[in-house]
């Protein structure tokens, strides 16, 4: 009896104790380890966030003073006190002034590129719509070139013959008229405008147009809707024949329809 009343304690009491000991043990563990990363990866996403502030502040603090002082005159030292940061914290960030001022026109460049290459996948039916459609998507920089001192302060960077503002300029102008090309190559191949259209050349007289008009309105006084209406109208004068070309070329299509049925 003794023997064996002590072999259920030792199955049946202590064991399952042991056993059960070691779980909450091991669990608790797993707990505080899990609190711990939860802690650590919380602490990161913290920084990160204040970093990513911290970043934001200095582009708009720049974006502020190179339209009030332009880019050459603006400096270091008055970018960080207008962010109200220390100086060596905006060289953290951006190791040049030609870095910062990349990081605050490149992006939106881009984001005006990746709307333009919504209207070149998906072009209007008529092909003077489709290039004012794609003209308008420049037109959206800077609130709808609301902003003409910092235009104004950017362009005159461009004009450098060199350094970060030329780099920028020169990628701009460049990605615009391979754009304008691209959107003419889908107008050809959808028989919108006439084949024999030398693609290259059109769109160079596109751009110098439009660029014209930019430059006039950021150098000038007129009103950025005045100037938008005035590309607009100088595109319709100018490309009206192609409207003429692709209902000719509608109707056309349409005949050899109904002819086959």
């Amino acid at each position: 009896m003794g023997r064996s009343h002590y072999r259920r304690l030792a199955s049946n009491n202590i064991d399952p104790i042991r056993t059960r000991s070691s779980r909450d043990f091991s669990a608790q563990c797993r707990q505080r380890g899990c609190r711990g990363r939860r802690q650590t990866e919380g602490a990161l996403g913290l920084r990160e966030q204040q970093k990513a502030v911290r970043r934001q502040k200095i582009l708009d603090a720049a974006g502020v003073l190179f339209a009030k002082r332009g880019f050459e005159k603006t400096t270091v030292e008055e970018i960080a006190a207008e962010a109200g940061l220390a100086w060596a914290t905006v060289y953290k960030y951006f190791k040049t002034k030609g870095e910062l001022l990349w990081a605050v026109v490149h992006p939106e460049l881009e984001r005006l590129f990746e709307e333009g290459g919504r209207v070149i996948a998906d072009p209007p039916e008529q092909p003077v719509d489709a290039v004012i459609a794609l003209l308008m998507c420049y037109t959206q920089w800077r609130a709808g070139w609301r902003d003409r001192d910092f235009l104004r302060a950017i362009s005159m960077t461009g004009m450098a013959p060199a350094g970060v503002g030329h780099e920028l300029a020169t990628w701009a102008n460049d990605m615009l008229q391979t754009q304008i090309a691209a959107l003419l190559r889908v107008l050809q191949r959808r028989n919108q405008i006439p084949g024999g259209t030398n693609v290259a050349d059109m769109a160079t007289i596109i751009f110098d147009v439009f660029d014209r008009e930019y430059l006039t309105y950021i150098h000038g006084e007129m009103p950025a809707d005045q100037v938008i209406a005035r590309i607009v109208r100088l595109m319709k004068t100018l490309l009206e024949p192609w409207n003429a070309y692709a209902r000719a070329a509608r109707k056309s299509g349409s005949r050899k329809k109904s002819k086959r049925s």
